[in-house]
């Protein structure tokens, strides 16, 4: 079974150490192991409490009386909560089957809070995005395993999928399109999918051509009026970043833009000065605005 460190219960939680040992020592919320070196460390129980209280508190609940229920009371104010449609931006439920490995409940959960969101816009920027965000992070931080990042991942590229589906085809801007694609060691195509998303509500027509070789691959399928959408979902060498941006500036097409989990960082300051990163999804939605 997993151990977590008070750092990793911080970096999952976003509840800070020094709380989470104050919490501890006047409440007695978790009662953590110690090593023979005298190092806090916590089970998955322990986890799955940290979490729980969080959303407790979220919703109003201060330390203090969440501290004095009983355990079926306490799983009773949960299970509330995770139904109630004003869960929103709530994601303590999804990180709670994620460390269960329970791809059932995690499916669950995400059709309960899209059914409950007032449209797809809502549930697509509110929930589906930002719970995306949070599991790349937490896996990049190595507190989610290759398996449950996996798990998480082809619930929302089904759903995603089922979304863009349901959206017909209505470009607005004749003769323009975007042109679509993952690098040959791009492994994962779920955050494209939200790009994608963003294009259709915006009728700008797109063609999604997958993994390609090498930018090379385009000069054949490319116009000069096309843009390129691109990116990378993982941190990746910055020299390899540099040289795939620079073969596709000679494309022969228009805009380029790139998402990137080090998007805006100093470290590519490398890049050529045209190419368009792609720092959230919301940014993306303000850049397809302007433009």
């Amino acid at each position: 079974m997993a151990t977590y460190t008070i750092k990793n219960l911080e970096q999952i939680t976003g509840i800070k150490s020094p709380t989470i040992r104050m919490w501890e020592k006047r409440y007695g919320i978790l009662s953590p192991n110690r090593t023979e070196t005298n190092i806090r460390y916590y089970s998955e129980a322990d986890l799955k409490r940290l979490i729980n209280i969080n959303t407790l508190i979220h919703h109003g609940l201060r330390i203090s009386q969440v501290a004095q229920l009983k355990a079926n009371d306490f799983k009773i104010q949960i299970e509330k909560i995770n139904k109630s449609p004003k869960a929103d931006q709530d994601l303590s439920s999804f990180l709670s089957a994620l460390i269960d490995s329970d791809i059932d409940k995690f499916g669950a959960i995400l059709n309960e809070r899209q059914n409950g969101s007032d449209s797809s816009d809502v549930f697509i920027f509110n929930i589906a995005y930002p719970l995306y965000d949070r599991i790349k992070s937490l896996w990049t931080s190595n507190n989610l395993s290759d398996i449950q990042k996996n798990m998480a991942c082809f619930v929302l590229r089904k759903k995603l999928y089922d979304i863009l589906n349901q959206y017909e085809t209505n470009t607005t801007k004749v003769g323009s399109r975007f042109v679509c694609f993952l690098p040959e060691n791009e492994a994962d195509e779920t955050e494209m999918l939200f790009y994608l998303y963003v294009l259709k509500i915006n009728n700008l027509d797109y063609n999604y051509i997958g993994r390609i070789p090498s930018p090379k691959s385009l000069l054949t399928f490319c116009n000069p009026q096309d843009s390129l959408l691109t990116g990378f979902s993982s941190s990746i060498c910055n020299n390899y970043i540099h040289n795939f941006t620079t073969q596709l500036k000679n494309c022969g097409s228009g805009k380029i833009y790139l998402f990137h989990p080090q998007s805006i960082s100093e470290k590519h300051s490398k890049l050529p000065s045209d190419i368009i990163e792609i720092t959230s999804l919301s940014h993306f939605q303000e850049l397809i605005k302007k433009s």
